[in-house]
């Protein structure tokens, strides 16, 4: 926490860690300073002739540097994200009062009745009053440029939710804020704005499908932007259907109007969204080098992974294919992160609106949807099966207790503090103002108790080391870009003409953290005790021949990865 009560990190579970001072200027360390760091951050304090692994290094004591090296990585990562200057897109923010105005009850619901009894009608009112105080922040935003606050969360993730209005909410304030300074648009990131406004109107294929189908679509698409309001049944569908009309109208200002081709000198503000496809997968596939699962997720080749699994998958007939996609990636994303069937089968309700097989399930099926889908999961992709199994393993050999702390490195010097205590919780209605839009606002404290549940902590420590390595990843995109870059987890935004650098800076990041850092290596290490394996420093002197095939198979499947441009997109 800085002098302005600015919280860098935000904890959980009683975790308390605060930096310590070398973080921010890369101090080498005292004589017999215990640091928890990453290897890689110790090679970099080391002496120059140290910091080289070679044969001559092997069993000496480390001699540190004696002058800063500076700050870590993760702190970059900070200055970096807080340095991009944003602004409030005006037409935008106008056309949504319009709209709010020309729907009958409006764009987000308007709830006539005061104080809502039923859940329901408080949902209703209280997405209203997001709504209300969303446009309320952008018109004062817009008066001039604007920056924002970024924290940590115990894991090394980047959140900007510190602020009502910021770009990692969903799609209406994503649709308001852009990049206050201005890049030209060259022919490639031209391309990039047909990707960006392809993947908002919800179209799959290989990245040059996807330019080819927005090339398709262009006059249709700057229709829209020219009669946002008259048009609006059309696209109102979308997921996101506030980004995809800003991305159309920013097409709509990047073309000539008789050709449809693009302005010479036209510089825009919007940023252009590429995602990492099926980040969990990915980050699993890569730890365990299994190159099916790498297959599936888009590592290696073009893959729908979530359309491939659910053709796999018997489940109702009658449902058509973009309802299977859903349902299963529904079902892939928090098993992935830990989910067990009860939570999932809740969550399954969320496609109600969507799905009308799902509404007319009762509770109790949806779970078993929830657990078939869960088998086929694992069944299809070994390397998820194999993550679940090693992790479980560990817990059970470190039989925790709740007073214990589980800790770990990331290559960025960012330090992971997990704590596995259990937690009762009571709640609480507390009166508000009369001039509130609401009559009450709920409270909930939490009281640790001395048991804890070993599988729920089986499940947080799987997701958190997943969330940790995709921290990473963002973490070390956001330290080496040199444009501007805002961060989703595992989604990046940067202007159109410097996606194919931000593609390529992923990758390159994404493969060299899984090569050369070995995250998950490095947690058994930090948390077990575990030695790091040999991957052969000189191949054929170091290792046996086996290990020396081993290397090999490492060198070639993450040469493969770093090779296909893909895995984000």
């Amino acid at each position: 926490t800085d002098d302005k009560d600015h919280q860098l990190i935000k904890y959980s579970n009683g975790t308390s860690w605060r930096p310590d001072e070398w973080h921010f200027k890369g101090t080498p360390p005292l004589p017999d300073e215990r640091r928890l760091w990453h290897p890689d951050i110790d090679r970099s304090m080391r002496e120059p002739d140290q910091a080289r692994m070679s044969i001559l290094s092997l069993g000496k004591p480390a001699v540190y540097r004696t002058s800063s090296v500076g700050e870590m990585k993760w702190v970059s990562a900070a200055n970096k994200f807080e340095s991009v200057e944003y602004q409030i897109n005006l037409e935008m923010l106008e056309f949504i009062q319009e709209l709010d105005e020309y729907l009958p009850s409006g764009f987000v619901e308007k709830i006539k009745t005061k104080n809502p009894t039923t859940a329901s009608g408080k949902r209703r009112k209280y997405l209203r009053h997001k709504f209300e105080l969303e446009v309320a922040s952008a018109k004062e935003l817009s008066k001039e440029s604007f920056y924002q606050r970024i924290f940590f969360d115990y894991r090394g993730r980047m959140y900007l939710s510190c602020s009502r209005l910021n770009y990692q909410a969903d799609d209406l304030p994503r649709s308001l804020i852009e990049f206050a300074r201005e890049v030209e648009v060259n022919e490639t990131g031209f391309e990039y704005l047909l990707l960006h406004a392809s993947n908002l109107h919800e179209e799959t294929g290989t990245v040059e499908q996807r330019v080819a189908i927005g090339r398709n679509n262009l006059k249709t698409w700057i229709g829209y932007a020219t009669d946002k309001i008259g048009t609006y049944d059309e696209w109102k569908h979308l997921d996101d259907p506030l980004l995809f009309i800003r991305a159309c109208s920013e097409l709509r200002d990047a073309t000539t109007s008789k050709t449809l081709k693009l302005k010479k000198g036209f510089k825009s503000h919007l940023p252009v969204e590429v995602d990492q496809s099926n980040s969990v997968i990915q980050h699993i596939a890569m730890l365990y080098l299994d190159r099916q699962s790498a297959e599936l997720s888009s590592l290696l080749e073009h893959s729908d992974f979530y359309l491939a699994l659910s053709e796999g998958w018997q489940i109702d007939q009658n449902l058509n294919q973009a309802e299977r996609r859903k349902i299963i990636k529904k079902i892939v994303v928090a098993r992935a992160y830990g989910g067990g069937k009860e939570t999932i089968g809740r969550q399954l309700r969320e496609l109600d609106d969507k799905i009308p097989f799902i509404r007319s399930r009762t509770e109790d099926e949806l779970v078993q949807i929830a657990d078939d889908g869960m088998t086929h999961l694992e069944n299809t992709v070994g390397a998820l099966r194999e993550f679940k199994d090693e992790v479980t393993d560990l817990v059970n050999r470190l039989n925790l207790q709740p007073e214990d702390e589980v800790a770990w490195s990331l290559p960025t010097g960012f330090e992971c503090h997990f704590r596995p205590v259990g937690a009762d919780k009571d709640e609480f209605k507390i009166p508000k103002s009369k001039d509130d839009a609401f009559k009450y606002v709920k409270l909930v404290a939490r009281y640790p108790h001395t048991g804890i549940s070993g599988w729920k902590v089986d499940r947080a420590l799987r997701a958190n080391i997943v969330h940790s390595i995709d921290g990473t990843v963002a973490q070390w995109v956001m330290h080496s870009a040199p444009f501007d870059v805002i961060s989703i987890h595992d989604s990046f935004s940067s202007h159109a003409s410097n996606v194919h650098n931000l593609r390529r800076l992923f990758r390159d990041s994404l493969t060299y953290i899984h090569q050369a850092m070995i995250p998950f290596h490095v947690f058994k290490r930090d948390v077990a005790g575990t030695p790091l394996p040999n991957l052969s420093l000189v191949q054929g002197m170091l290792s046996t021949a086996e290990e020396d095939e081993k290397a090999q198979n490492h060198a070639e499947f993450f040469f493969d990865v770093q090779s296909y441009d893909g895995s984000i997109s």
